[in-house]
């Protein structure tokens, strides 16, 4: 687990309270989705710590948060379920 005095926060809801974000917003800053943040929030080995430094750099310098950000995730390609289905035997 991540130390309070190194400056990482291992609590979502108290980043979101201390900085003034929402769920909704975090998720779009970190592109990720919602139900992600949410998970990271009910799992209680805490937040990956690659999560811990992206927060970090969310309130570090203003030229972070000014940097170009994708509007949307970037969609996986989605593959088709197989619909085959075996010839029953005995026809």
């Amino acid at each position: 687990m991540v130390e309070e005095s190194s400056g990482l926060t291992p609590d979502l809801d108290g980043f979101c309270e201390q900085f003034g974000y929402t769920t909704e917003k975090l998720a779009r800053e970190l592109g990720v989705s919602r139900a992600t943040i949410f998970n990271w929030k009910k799992d209680s080995r805490g937040i990956p710590r690659i999560v811990q430094l992206a927060l970090a750099a969310l309130t570090m310098s203003p030229e972070l948060q000014s940097m170009p950000r994708q509007s949307k995730p970037t969609p996986r390609k989605q593959y088709r379920r197989n619909s085959y289905v075996p010839e029953q035997l005995g026809k």
